[in-house]
């Protein structure tokens, strides 16, 4: 568990009190009360989009997660040797910062969207705080089952990235960090889609990965995996709340294909409704 810094607080509370981009019409969706029933709504639709979603687009998508993901475990070794022979105190110092924004400040931060906009009757702001926390909700009910099903030891446990132990105390793959990092910047960039916050948002959440790599908790595919399930989860869950302030927005269509070319190389991720 990330230590509380106290020292990061005001950062926090400024995310928080970020001005209004755009307003929302009232929706009792949102009222405190019916959040539980709304998690519960979110948890069942996320579990349910394979079905839902076109199974062309769905196979698709996760045959290309599973290729980058195996992509990922080949550059384990090389990037986790780089990071722990160019380790410096004062960068270590900086990813034990950082990282807590992949765990207590992300609930944090959507908590105090949701507070935020309550108090001030702003739908927005109280949609975003709502769909960031229930994507983080969400997010942990995929991630804890396949944190202890595989059981892969972290880099500080053992020299082998292929060391599973199912059902044990080894829980590296995939991030926690990283995937709640991810869930939240994926809500939140559903709610702000100007480029300055997708930048801030998914660049704080990269930081996050990078935060545990350099901690050496976790390996490249640890981290890798878990922006691919926070992306998609705080995707979904945001999507599938707009659609019931709203109304619906049509099927989902995944993607996620390799992208070629001269002097680059890449994946490009989709997920359309």
């Amino acid at each position: 568990m990330s230590k509380l810094r106290p020292h990061l607080l005001l950062p926090t509370c400024l995310a928080c009190a970020l001005p209004v981009l755009a307003q929302a019409p009232a929706d009792k969706i949102d009222a405190p009360l019916a959040y539980p029933g709304l998690v519960w709504e979110d948890a069942v639709g996320v579990a349910s989009a394979p079905w839902r979603a076109s199974q062309d687009d769905w196979t698709q998508f996760a045959l290309g997660a599973a290729a980058v993901v195996g992509a990922a475990v080949a550059l384990d070794h090389p990037i986790q040797k780089a990071l722990q022979r160019g380790q410096h105190t004062s960068l270590h110092h900086l990813a034990d910062d950082i990282a807590p924004l992949g765990n207590t400040y992300s609930f944090l931060i959507a908590a105090g969207f949701y507070g935020v906009g309550y108090y001030n009757h702003d739908n927005e702001v109280r949609a975003a705080g709502a769909d960031a926390f229930s994507s983080l909700i969400v997010a942990t009910a995929v991630l804890v089952p396949l944190k202890y099903g595989f059981g892969r030891s972290t880099p500080a446990d053992s020299s082998s990235n292929a060391e599973f132990k199912p059902f044990s105390s080894r829980d590296s793959f995939p991030s926690g960090h990283t995937t709640w990092a991810f869930a939240a910047a994926a809500s939140f960039s559903e709610h702000y889609t100007e480029p300055w916050a997708q930048v801030t948002a998914y660049g704080l959440a990269t930081l996050v990965g990078m935060a545990r790599l350099e901690q050496n908790q976790h390996w490249t595919s640890d981290v890798v995996a878990g922006a691919l399930i926070g992306t998609t989860v705080g995707k979904l869950v945001t999507r599938l709340n707009q659609s019931k302030r709203f109304g619906p927005h049509g099927e989902y269509q995944f993607s996620l294909e390799p992208q070629l070319g001269l002097g680059y190389q890449g994946v490009r991720a989709s997920l359309k409704f």
